[in-house]
C-alpha cells in the first residue's frame, strides 16, 4: 500500500490504464473488505490503515496526472507560474501589481520562499510538492468526517471525493487552490473542535488559518465566507445548534475586503462583481446559461449505447444518493450533537452544487468541474446517508415482494448498503476517470489515458484537447530561445490564444497584461506588417488554432467550444523568408516592419 504513489509514478509513464486500474482495485479490496464488518470491528490499526490508504491513493492519482509531462499541465498554472517568477526575479512581491493571481500569497510569496530555503528546481515545486501538499486534503476530509461518522462511513465519503476526476485532474493546474483547500479542511476542522475552539490556542489558529485562507485563494476565500453567513444564520434560526461565531465571521469578512478591495489590484474583486452581475435570472430556460457538460447528464447530446446508459445512470444514482442523504440529515428526528454541527456545512455543500445546475451562468464561476468537487469537499458524507436510506427501502420492498430470507450468507451480502455504496463508488470512478472508454475504445475523455486517440480524432479537431492539457517540448524551447528577444525592442507579438496565455506566459515569461510588449491573439488580431508571429506545434503540425472572445471566453472555454481555425485561413500572410527560428513542432515568425 505505501507503494501506490510509486505506482502512480509509474503508471503516467508505462500503461496507464492497466496500473490505474490496480491502483484502485487495491483501494476497491478495502472498501469491499469492510462490508462485512461492523462498526465495533474497526480498531485503532485498521483506522490508521484506513488513513494511510487514503494518502497514498490520494497521491497516486495526483503523481499519475502529474508526473506524466515534465512541464506545466493545464491553463491557470501557467500564470500562477509567471507571477511566481517575476516575485523572485524580483526579490519582492508587489502587492499593487495589476497581474491576475498577483493577488494571492499560495503562488507568489510561498513558492518563493520555499526556493529560496530549500534549493528545489522551481518547476518541481510547481509539479511534486504543491501535489503533496495537496494529497494531505483527503485525509483531513477523513478526519472532519469521522467527528460524526464511523470509520467504515468516512472512508466511503472521503473515497467519493478522491474518484472524481477534478481532484487528480482539474486540481494539478490551480496549485493556489490546492493550499486554499488544504487550508478550508483545517478551518473546519477546528470550528468543530469543542476541545479546541474554545481555547486561546484554538483562537489563535483560527485567526491565523483565516488570513492564510483569504490570502491562498479569492474564490475559496469568498466560498468559505459565504459558508461561514450561512452558518450562523441556521445557527440563529435553530437554538440547539452551535452556531459559528459573529467574530469569527466579521473578522473573515472585513479581512477578505480589505485584502481584495483595498490592500491588493482590485482585480480579483472586481472580477467577483463580474461574476455576480452575469447572473441573469430571465435566462432561467436557456441551456446555453449552463455548462454542457449539465446538459449532457440531463440528457442533451448525450452518447448513446449501454456503457453510456450505464454511466449516465451511475451519475444519476450518485447525485441521487447526495441529495437524499442531506434531506435525510435535514430531517433526521434524532440527530446527535455533531450532525447538526455538520449540518450547516453539508447545506452548504449540497446548495453550492445545486447553484452551479439551477442558477444561470453560476456554473461558469470557477468551471462547473471545480465547482462540483468543491461540493464534494463539504457534502461528500451525504452520499453515505443517502445510500444507507435507499437499501434500507429496497431492503424492505425486496423481502415483502420475493419474501426471501436474508439469512442466506449471498443474499445477506448483497443486501448491505456497504456493497452498494462500494459498487455505486468504484463504478463512479471508473466512467468518471475515463477508464471504461479507454479500454472500450469509446468516446475519449481522458487525455491521460487516451492521450494518442484524443491527439488524432474527436471534435474539437485533432490536437486540440490534448495541447490544451499538455505543452509540448518544442513550444517550450522555442518560448525560451524567444524569451531574450524581449529585451530588444519588440513592436508586437502575435500568437493563438493556448500558445499566449500558456507557454509563452510561463516559459517565455510574458504577462498577461505586459504593456512594453503588446501582443495580439491571431488571426483577427494580428497585424502581420510587423513583429513577431509564433505557430505552436498545434498550429504547425495539426493546422489548426484557438481563438477565444475578449471577454475571456468563459462560456466558451468551460463548455469546451473554443473557436477553433484553420492556420490554412492565415497562410497567405506568412512568408517563409521571414521564419527565425524553426524546430519541427514550432514555427517562429519576425515581420520587422
Amino acid at each position: 500500500m505505501v507503494l501506490l504513489p510509486l505506482l502512480g509514478i509509474v503508471s503516467s509513464y508505462y500503461d496507464n490504464r492497466l496500473l490505474l486500474l490496480a491502483t484502485f482495485l487495491i483501494a476497491a479490496v478495502t472498501v469491499f473488505s469492510a462490508i462485512g464488518k461492523s462498526d465495533e470491528h474497526v480498531g485503532k490499526i485498521r483506522e490508521n490503515y484506513l488513513i494511510l490508504l487514503i494518502f497514498s491513493v490520494g497521491l497516486t492519482l495526483l503523481m499519475s496526472q502529474s508526473a506524466s509531462s515534465s512541464f506545466l499541465q493545464g491553463g491557470d498554472i501557467h500564470q500562477e507560474y509567471n507571477v511566481f517568477s517575476q516575485v523572485l526575479a524580483a526579490g519582492v512581491w508587489h502587492p499593487n501589481a495589476a497581474t491576475i493571481y498577483n493577488s494571492v500569497l499560495s503562488i507568489t510569496v510561498f513558492p518563493a520562499v520555499l526556493k529560496i530555503v530549500s534549493g528545489l528546481d522551481a518547476m518541481v515545486i510547481f509539479t511534486t510538492i504543491f501535489p503533496l501538499i495537496f494529497a494531505i486534503a483527503p485525509v483531513l476530509l477523513y478526519k472532519l468526517c469521522r467527528t460524526f461518522l464511523p470509520p467504515t462511513e468516512s472512508f466511503l465519503a472521503t473515497f467519493l471525493f478522491l474518484a472524481y476526476h477534478s481532484f487528480y485532474v482539474d486540481l494539478i493546474s490551480e496549485a493556489r487552490q490546492e493550499i486554499a483547500e488544504v487550508l478550508l479542511l483545517l478551518l473546519l476542522l477546528l470550528l468543530c473542535s469543542r476541545e479546541v475552539i474554545g481555547k486561546r490556542a484554538g483562537a489563535v489558529s483560527v485567526l491565523m488559518l483565516t488570513v492564510g485562507i483569504v490570502t491562498a485563494h479569492y474564490s475559496i476565500a469568498y466560498i468559505y465566507l459565504g459558508l461561514l453567513a450561512l452558518w450562523f444564520l441556521l445557527g440563529i434560526a435553530f437554538r440547539r445548534m452551535r452556531s459559528v461565531k459573529l467574530s469569527i465571521l466579521a473578522l473573515t469578512a472585513t479581512f477578505t475586503v480589505l485584502w481584495y478591495a483595498f490592500l491588493t489590484s482590485g482585480i480579483d474583486f472586481v472580477n467577483l462583481v463580474n461574476f455576480v452581475l452575469s447572473i441573469n435570472l430571465a435566462e432561467f430556460f436557456n441551456p446555453t446559461s449552463r455548462p454542457l457538460v449539465v446538459n449532457i447528464a440531463l440528457g442533451a447530446g448525450a452518447l448513446s449505447g449501454p456503457l453510456h446508459l450505464l454511466s449516465r445512470m451511475t451519475y444519476y444514482l450518485v447525485n441521487a444518493a447526495l441529495a437524499l442523504g442531506f434531506l435525510v440529515v435535514l430531517f433526521k428526528r434524532n440527530k446527535d450533537d455533531r450532525e447538526r454541527e455538520m449540518l450547516p456545512i453539508l447545506a452548504f455543500g449540497v446548495l453550492f452544487i445545486g447553484a452551479s445546475v439551477v442558477i444561470p451562468n453560476f456554473g461558469f464561476g470557477l468551471n462547473f468541474a471545480r465547482q462540483y468537487h468543491i461540493g464534494l469537499l463539504l457534502a461528500s458524507p451525504c452520499f453515505v446517508y443517502g445510500v444507507i436510506f435507499l437499501n434500507s427501502k429496497i431492503r424492505r420492498l425486496f423481502s415483502a415482494l420475493f419474501h426471501v430470507s436474508l439469512r442466506v450468507p449471498a443474499m445477506r451480502c448483497a443486501m448491505k448498503w456497504r456493497f452498494w455504496a462500494a459498487t455505486l463508488l468504484f463504478l463512479f470512478f471508473l466512467f468518471d476517470s475515463g477508464w471504461i472508454w479507454a479500454v472500450s475504445l469509446s468516446n475519449p475523455t481522458s487525455v491521460l489515458l487516451d492521450s494518442e486517440r484524443i491527439k488524432h480524432q474527436g471534435d474539437p479537431p485533432a490536437g486540440v484537447t490534448f495541447y490544451g492539457v499538455y505543452t509540448s517540448s518544442k513550444d517550450v524551447a522555442a518560448a525560451r530561445w524567444l524569451s531574450p528577444q524581449f529585451g530588444s525592442a519588440v513592436s508586437s507579438l502575435c500568437a493563438d490564444y493556448w500558445a499566449r496565455n500558456n507557454v509563452l506566459t510561463s516559459y517565455g515569461g510574458l504577462t498577461r497584461a505586459n504593456a512594453t510588449i503588446p501582443t495580439y491573439f491571431l488571426p483577427s488580431l494580428c497585424d502581420f506588417r510587423k513583429g513577431y508571429v509564433f505557430l505552436s506545434e498545434l498550429n504547425t503540425v495539426y493546422g489548426v488554432g484557438i481563438e477565444v472572445g475578449e471577454s475571456g471566453g468563459t462560456k466558451a472555454s468551460q463548455n469546451n467550444l473554443q473557436s477553433s481555425w484553420p492556420i490554412a485561413q492565415i497562410s497567405p500572410e506568412l512568408n517563409s523568408d521571414n521564419v527565425i527560428y524553426s524546430n519541427g513542432g514550432t514555427t517562429i515568425y519576425n515581420y520587422p516592419g
